[in-house]
């Protein structure tokens, strides 16, 4: 399991983001200067979080002034830093409750933006409990570039990565052996 952990932090100081909305830098600056409070949250780990700010930072995208939060570690692999919440695929609301509760701030209103519906219904929840109103939106433009990326583009750029990182040669084999992934030759 350490091994294939590796792999995938691996591949994420590997690999580029791409930013998906062109404007997304000047929407967050726009919201930010009407006064309201920005709290960037992943699912990744804190073993990631100085490559995901580097990541976005490169797209022009900066939460260290936005946010209003300090750089701490939260325990359990989470962490702030850059003004990014860092959860380790944990419940993002539960993250949420806590700094705020740190803080004894409620907000008037929360919107949340995400890509899985499961940490929407998490807010939700969250918001009921509170009675406060929320607007959650369910972000799915990513969803389109899933769908016109096929097996053999996974097979092929998998191949690409084992030759540039002969390193985790084996580690690509049996994650290819778990999803049957039977095209994936490995030569190197």
């Amino acid at each position: 399991l350490r091994r294939l952990v590796h792999f995938f932090e691996a591949v994420h100081h590997r690999v580029p983001l791409v930013r998906l909305e062109e404007d997304t830098p000047d929407v967050l600056l726009l919201c930010a200067d009407q006064g309201a409070r920005i709290i960037a949250m992943t699912a990744r780990s804190s073993r990631l979080q100085e490559r995901t700010a580097q990541q976005l930072r490169a797209l022009s995208i900066d939460f260290s002034p936005l946010s209003q939060l300090l750089d701490q570690d939260l325990g359990n692999d989470k962490s702030v830093y850059a003004g990014i919440v860092f959860c380790n695929g944990g419940n993002k609301a539960e993250m949420f409750k806590r700094l705020v509760d740190d803080e004894n701030y409620r907000p008037s209103m929360l919107i949340v933006i995400d890509d899985r519906r499961e940490y929407l219904e998490q807010f939700r929840m969250l918001c009921m409990k509170w009675g406060v109103p929320c607007m959650l939106y369910h972000y799915r433009r990513a969803e389109q570039y899933k769908e016109m990326y096929t097996r053999a583009h996974a097979v092929q750029e998998l191949e690409q990565f084992v030759v540039k990182h002969p390193e985790f040669a084996e580690v690509a084999l049996i994650i290819c052996a778990a999803f049957g992934m039977v095209e994936f030759s490995h030569s190197y």
